[in-house]
């Protein structure tokens, strides 16, 4: 009777965590080198993609703060792509990514401690208007 309770526990485990949302850092990877940043994603139920940023080609960061619950994101805009590349910051190096962005100055610092404060909001560097020279 113990053994068919514990195999039974078993099942249920298994079935509860196949069931279970995926975080970001189980599928999204992000890597960067002084060249690029390297995305690599498999997302749940969806096909995977690749994508590689150079820092060259970057011309504007979006951070968007998202709340307790939810993961907050960086939002890329490149100078060879209408729609920016969005990395959640729970993505495996999305921390570590979003620090290099910092380093590297392309996100106000002073801009970077107010939005990781705030519960919401879309915070952009350089500031909304004209876009920067290409």
């Amino acid at each position: 009777m113990r053994q068919a309770g514990m195999r039974l526990l078993k099942l249920l485990n298994n079935w509860r965590e196949r069931r279970r949302p995926r975080q970001f850092d189980e599928w999204f990877h992000v890597e960067f080198d002084d060249e690029r940043v390297r995305v690599a994603a498999q997302p749940p139920k969806k096909l995977p993609f690749e994508f590689d940023i150079y820092w060259r080609e970057i011309r504007r960061i979006v951070f968007v703060a998202e709340g307790l619950y939810w993961s907050d994101w960086v939002c890329i805009i490149s100078r060879n792509r209408a729609e920016s590349y969005d990395i959640p910051i729970e993505a495996d190096g999305g921390l570590a990514l979003w620090e290099e962005i910092l380093r590297r100055g392309l996100f106000d610092r002073a801009l970077a401690g107010e939005a990781n404060r705030s519960l919401s909001g879309r915070f952009e560097w350089p500031p909304a208007g004209p876009s920067p020279a290409a």
